[in-house]
């Protein structure tokens, strides 16, 4: 997988999310530590929405880095020592998505998950571009700035597919 950074600007809070998708990923890693080394390749934590999710997804992919597995008492030991804890959710929190797990159909969700967080950067730029054709540069035409969204999007498109694994 491209490396996260690459395209991380690019993300946004607004738009589509499921978060008992998000819930049931972070389930499934917390009760079997085979469900993240199936689906590692194909999962980044801002894929989800939810911030609580996101920092436990990047607390349990650490923690896979390392060679440690990610079950709730690792993930509360990682979240507390970056001090992110109680952003997360808490150790109780930790305990419910556990109870939440199943590693069955996972790659699908994650699929899902990649789905929305595409919907999500697709959202944040038509509002970038939004703001640009609103309030134009001195002279800019309003065909320079069709031509300057198209080339914006075509630059997207190539990041996307880059970031993500072809399209």
């Amino acid at each position: 997988m491209t490396d996260e950074k690459a395209f991380a600007g690019n993300s946004a809070s607004v738009g589509p999310s499921d978060l008992e998708a998000e819930q049931m990923v972070l389930g499934s890693i917390l009760v079997d530590h085979r469900a993240l080394q199936q689906a590692e390749d194909m999962l980044l934590p801002i894929y989800f929405a939810n911030e609580a999710n996101l920092l436990i997804a990047s607390a349990c992919l650490g923690l896979s880095k390392r060679d440690m597995i990610a079950n709730p008492v690792t993930v509360k030991e990682e979240l507390t020592t970056q001090g992110k804890l109680v952003a997360a959710g808490g150790a109780e929190y930790l305990i419910r998505l556990a109870a939440l797990g199943r590693s069955r159909g996972l790659r699908g969700i994650i699929f899902k998950l990649q789905d929305l967080y595409l919907r999500r950067v697709l959202i944040a730029e038509a509002q970038r571009m939004i703001e640009r054709v609103s309030t134009p540069e001195d002279g800019e035409k309003g065909f320079e700035a069709l031509s300057a969204t198209v080339a914006r999007l075509q630059e997207l498109r190539h990041k996307v597919a880059k970031f993500m694994g072809g399209f």
